[in-house]
């Protein structure tokens, strides 16, 4: 799926790829902040975090029920230049898609 994301997420990972498939949400946490990452998920327990803690890391929230990775991939795609300002907020910390 990574291969087919917008230019403009070059260098994404994921935690299969990096080896956290299976690790903890803190540790996922941990590692996006001590790479400059951006959390994309479905998980609502980053949402929560991000609302109580703030960034970093910036979290992007897939709020669709069940979706295909394509559905997925469109998603993100198709908001591209949205989550990259989402990025570039100094302020903000939590993009829920779609919004």
């Amino acid at each position: 799926m990574l291969s087919r994301l917008d230019a403009r997420f070059e260098g994404s990972e994921s935690l299969t790829m990096i080896g956290l498939a299976e690790a903890d949400d803190r540790v996922v946490w941990d590692y996006a902040v001590g790479n400059g990452m951006t959390v994309v998920t479905q998980d609502e327990d980053f949402r929560d975090r991000s609302q109580r803690d703030g960034h970093p890391p910036k979290v992007v929230m897939i709020d669709l029920k069940k979706p295909t990775w394509r559905e997925t991939l469109k998603l993100i795609n198709e908001n591209a230049e949205r989550i990259v300002q989402f990025i570039a907020l100094p302020d903000v910390s939590l993009m829920l898609l779609p919004s």
